[in-house]
């Protein structure tokens, strides 16, 4: 996973006295690949240190890139943004009628918040075509999503006493060149902390520059 090399530098200095931050990202029929840049600041003079690596991403599925100053690196089999990948996906619909919508929404809006912070915006999901007029019906569509995701959303629909189900239910797939495959369910997803980055893959390379 991440070399021990890479790990002891970032985990010998404070944040404040380290700047780490993509300086490269190349995505061609080669596949992804970016750099990472690691020097110390605030050193004594003639302390400072510099590192710097390149990570491929090996059956590459999704990232998204900022070039901001991240606090650390990891790499996990198991978050909220690889549900759209490891997890079933279906449609989550409602039956009844909701006395207040915007509070419903609000604590919708939160639930998402708690998973994926900044990374995904809640419209990705939610049907948001006027969502409080449309509980203003009998019944509809709330949202198509990972399982997980669909599961939390029904409790705030049960905490304001409508009820609810969940259909449709299948598993990804990805386009491999030749055809649609049944997606993998062991990918990992690289994070930078304190920044919106991620990449989603099958595996991840680090080599030394």
């Amino acid at each position: 996973m991440i070399p021990e090399a890479l790990t002891q530098f970032i985990e010998a200095y404070d944040y404040e006295d380290l700047d780490m931050s993509l300086t490269n990202v190349i995505f061609d029929t080669n596949g992804f690949r970016m750099d990472l840049d690691l020097r110390t600041v605030n050193q004594a003079q003639g302390d400072d240190r510099r590192a710097a690596w390149r990570v491929e991403a090996i059956g590459h599925r999704e990232n998204r890139i900022t070039f901001d100053y991240g606090e650390n690196i990891r790499i996990v089999n198991d978050h909220p943004l690889l549900w759209r990948y490891n997890d079933l996906q279906a449609s989550l619909y409602y039956t009844g009628r909701c006395s207040d919508p915007e509070k419903l929404f609000y604590q919708i809006y939160q639930v998402h918040f708690s998973l994926y912070q900044t990374y995904i915006p809640v419209e990705i999901f939610l049907n948001m075509n006027d969502f409080v007029r449309q509980f203003q019906l009998s019944g509809g569509l709330v949202a198509r999503a990972p399982q997980k995701v669909l599961t939390r959303y029904a409790q705030c629909l049960a905490d304001h006493g409508i009820e609810w189900s969940i259909i449709n239910e299948h598993r990804p797939t990805y386009w491999d060149g030749a055809g649609h495959r049944p997606e993998r369910t062991d990918l990992k997803i690289l994070l930078i902390g304190q920044t919106n980055t991620f990449v989603i893959a099958e595996n991840f390379n680090f080599i030394p520059l």
